[in-house]
């Protein structure tokens, strides 16, 4: 008789939040799942490559983390990637990694974004900028009041620049056509418009 082991999805809880400061980079990136997990394995092998390997003390952390992004983004393909990157910046022996790995190999984490954040602010001494939260701005009656103006009076210049534009092509098309002046009535008919519109836009 034939067994499946079922995997069993872990919603990891909120960590302690860091003190430590953060260091931002030049460039936001998406918030798309698998763009985090991603951007996580390259952030993490750019931060050791440039000390050399990962630390001792960070090599567990190191290594779980990196195995449940590979995960995320191809199951099948993970461990394999991952004992690439451990014979660069690791150093666990096999038997170590398939050891420290063993969890999750039957456990799909799902780390929350900020749960993500925080992880690697631990593990890299500072916060991603790709993961940050920007923090929601709370407007003013006054504030909502002006944009709603200002995009009220964007979409009449919007409109306005639109019928303009289907009156000057109806007017174009008609005199190819009859090779005179068409009159505003045909152009209304033409550019779907009202009479009042295209008298508007008459040149």
């Amino acid at each position: 008789m034939r067994l499946e082991k079922e995997l069993r999805v872990v919603r990891l809880p909120n960590e302690p939040k860091s003190n430590k400061p953060k260091q931002q980079t030049q460039r936001r990136y998406g918030h798309n799942i698998k763009d985090w997990w991603l951007k996580c394995i390259n952030t993490i092998q750019i931060h050791f490559r440039k000390q050399g390997k990962v630390p001792k003390s960070k090599r567990d952390k190191t290594a779980f983390i990196l195995f449940v992004a590979l995960q995320h983004l191809n199951k099948d393909s993970a461990f394999e990637k991952l004992v690439k990157i451990n014979g660069e910046l690791i150093g666990f022996s096999l038997e170590e990694l398939d050891g420290l790995t063993k969890t999750a190999k039957s456990t799909f984490y799902k780390y929350k974004k900020e749960t993500l954040a925080e992880y690697l602010e631990d593990l890299l001494d500072y916060c991603p900028e790709y993961l940050f939260t920007k923090p929601k701005v709370k407007l003013s009656s006054d504030e909502i009041k002006q944009r709603q103006k200002k995009a009220a009076k964007d979409t009449a210049i919007k409109k306005r620049n639109s019928s303009r534009e289907l009156v000057r092509e109806a007017f174009n098309e008609l005199i190819n056509e009859t090779g005179k002046k068409p009159t505003q009535r045909q152009v209304a008919e033409r550019a779907g418009l009202g009479l009042r519109t295209v008298k508007r836009y008459w040149c």
